[in-house]
């Protein structure tokens, strides 16, 4: 199946890198940048030739929103920073900071954009909080902050070390993440970390539930160096910023539920319109009973 071919032949640009992406104005444009997810932005930033075939999250949305500004009717536009959540997962500090920051770049385009045209609204938050990531004293006490600064010096994602991780023994290991992490890891933190990676029920860490993914330990022992700490590998109950700016963002005020978002932003547009709900006990009677539905699914 030519999907780039399907999408030609009804009138769309197709654009598989960055140079494409800016060759061409058309309003009915498809652009994809990967065979699967977009690199995290610490990779784009260090391996050499991503940044020249993936557009950052900034410019997409800059090449998104002057195709769409000026369609007489308004638009809308989504912009999703989806690496951030998957960084969180493994706690990934450099793949988290780097994609929060590409995000933050992304918001200042449109930001700019609504300042100039006086009748966009923005709104910015996210649908959950992930890891509970946080700064501890660390070992140099409460005056400086001289860990974190260690992020200048990671140049990849957990995800892109992964591979050449496992294949790794502790002395392999100690060499790659002072590489590539510029922290330093003892041997015993290696000998755990090459544990570790084995992940679930092989992990040493498979008794606590919240750190048995693969890089728990590899995560601790850059904690270490850093004195950035994480609650978990999953999704967590923390409240998420919901900020607004431009016409109706009064409606954004004060605690909002996360499913009320979706609602507001249909009423500026004089839509009224409620997703169907169902408690657990009539999903488990849907599914036909078959298995336990655990009370912290996703409903979304």
């Amino acid at each position: 199946m030519d999907v780039y071919g399907e999408f030609a032949a009804k009138g769309y640009a197709v654009a598989k890198n960055r140079d494409e992406m800016w060759a061409n104005d058309s309003r009915r444009f498809l652009g994809i940048y990967g065979k699967g997810q977009l690199p995290f932005s610490v990779d784009r930033m260090h391996e050499e030739g991503l940044d020249l075939q993936v557009p950052s999250l900034a410019e997409m949305t800059k090449s998104a929103i002057d195709r769409l500004k000026g369609g007489g009717e308004g638009f809308v536009l989504q912009v999703e920073g989806a690496r951030i959540d998957h960084a969180a997962h493994p706690n990934d500090l450099a793949g988290l900071i780097y994609d929060q920051l590409a995000f933050e770049a992304a918001v200042d385009v449109a930001m700019r954009f609504a300042e100039e045209d006086g009748e966009t609204l923005v709104v910015v938050t996210s649908d959950h909080g992930n890891a509970n990531p946080g700064i501890s004293n660390g070992p140099a006490g409460y005056g400086k902050t001289n860990g974190l600064t260690r992020l200048m010096g990671m140049t990849s994602s957990y995800e892109r070390m992964l591979p050449e991780l496992r294949a790794a023994d502790a002395a392999g290991v100690q060499a790659l993440a002072a590489a590539k992490l510029g922290v330093e890891i003892s041997t015993d933190q290696a000998a755990m970390i090459v544990a570790g990676l084995k992940g679930g029920n092989d992990s040493p860490m498979r008794e606590f539930g919240n750190y048995k993914f693969a890089t728990a330990a590899l995560s601790m022992a850059v904690g270490t160096a850093t004195g950035v700490g994480w609650s978990s590998g999953n999704h967590t109950s923390d409240w998420t910023l919901l900020s607004a700016f431009g016409p109706g963002a009064e409606l954004f005020h004060g605690m909002v539920r996360n499913y009320e978002v979706f609602g507001k932003l249909l009423s500026l547009r004089g839509i009224e319109f409620k997703n169907p709900s169902m408690t657990l006990e009539e999903a488990q009677r849907a599914e036909g009973g078959g298995y336990e539905l655990e009370s912290d699914l996703h409903w979304i």
